[in-house]
């Protein structure tokens, strides 16, 4: 129980800051964090609490309230209990008076439910990775301007159609989340870039497809698809004109729609079924992971001119198509691999090394490639 005492330091600690005074943590972001916008915002719009904790070591939620209410011309709130070494918050104070808010980072606390995070209209980025939210609000669609949300590693298991109606957001962050359907008709996201999605446990994620939608939106740049149901990928993927990452991983996927001429950099597509893949088409590629499939044919490695480094191990593999058009390859993995015969790798002028597991001869790869290319046994 709060007691007076605490009340009045708590008032303390807000009225001795002044309006333009700003205090903001050291954050060192991590993969998957969210971002912050504007880097350059002047100062004296941005807060993180705790506040000067040497002089002031009152963390309690009756100080944070304090403080919200004296700094209400704010745009920047960071609240990550990590990253400002305070309590986890289990329950949000009024945040409805900061309707200057841009940013708003409430990672890793206890938080149960939304608060009034939806009457915050100039919201543009929004963290609640590792709280203890169940459900997303319906009337999410209220915030018009965000562009970036990060709802990871909390039980959210449905996405309610409320949220496709976020014209402007770009990256959507699920990783850790047990989604179990999406929704039919994600066309609202009209301006999505960045979709991240995972199981986070031993259960992969219980939907068996994708909407066509998904895949047509227009900006999609950067698809995240980890430890899921799924069977299929819908024939849509092919009108994925600005898809540049691409990483559908321990799924049930047995075979690949068309991907011919996508303007894709990186494909992972390890940890499937897949027992056949044609890569004609994919002249931008940079980055190809195929391990750990049911792999016995390819097709199309000559039409990857730019690619960099190749993971074909733990496959059916018996042996490899033409390569000699492959100039800027560097990494080629060929471990775990029935590989008999290898084609002619000498041409190829970047090739640093080939990594082959214990069960292989290395004589077979020596007689196929430059003497300076280095040939590494690994081991899993």
């Amino acid at each position: 129980m709060k007691t007076a005492s605490t009340i009045v330091n708590a008032q303390k600690i807000a009225d001795s800051l002044p309006s333009t005074t700003c205090f903001i943590q050291p954050y060192a972001p991590h993969p998957g964090d969210i971002s912050y916008p504007d880097k350059d915002r002047h100062q004296q719009h941005r807060l993180s609490f705790p506040i000067d904790i040497e002089q002031h070591p009152d963390r309690s939620l009756i100080a944070l309230i304090g403080l919200l209410d004296r700094h209400r011309e704010i745009t920047d709130l960071n609240l990550n209990a990590y990253y400002c070494q305070q309590p986890e918050l289990s329950v949000l104070p009024s945040l409805a008076p900061l309707q200057n808010l841009r940013l708003l980072n409430l990672e890793q606390n206890a938080l149960t439910n939304w608060g009034d995070i939806p009457l915050l209209k100039q919201l543009e980025v929004l963290g609640l990775k590792n709280n203890q939210l169940s459900s997303i609000p319906n009337n999410i669609h209220t915030l018009t301007k965000l562009r970036e949300l990060s709802l990871g590693h909390n039980p959210i298991t449905v996405l309610p159609d409320s949220l496709t109606r976020l014209a402007k957001l770009r990256r959507l962050l699920l990783v850790g989340n047990p989604i179990s359907t999406l929704p039919k008709n994600m066309s609202g996201l009209r301006s999505l870039e960045e979709l991240e999605m995972s199981s986070g446990s031993f259960r992969p994620l219980p939907f068996s497809h994708v909407p066509n939608s998904l895949f047509s939106l227009p900006k999609l740049r950067c698809c995240t698809i980890h430890h899921a149901q799924l069977t299929t990928l819908p024939t849509s993927i092919s009108q994925a004109r600005s898809l540049m990452e691409l990483s559908i991983t321990q799924t049930q996927i047995k075979a690949i729609p068309s991907l011919h001429s996508l303007p894709l950099r990186i494909l992972v597509l390890s940890e499937n079924q897949l027992q056949r893949f044609d890569a004609s088409g994919l002249s931008e590629l940079i980055e190809l992971d195929l391990c750990e499939n049911q792999l016995t044919a390819l097709q199309g490695l000559d039409d990857l001119s730019v690619i960099q480094k190749i993971d074909l191990s733990g496959n059916r593999l018996n042996s490899l198509p033409s390569m000699r058009t492959l100039s800027k390859l560097r990494s080629l993995n060929i471990a775990y691999n029935p590989i008999q015969q290898l084609p002619d790798l000498r041409g190829l002028s970047s090739l640093e090394e080939v990594l082959i597991s214990n069960d292989m001869s290395p004589n077979i790869v020596r007689k196929s490639i430059s003497s300076k290319v280095r040939v590494r046994t690994v081991h899993y």
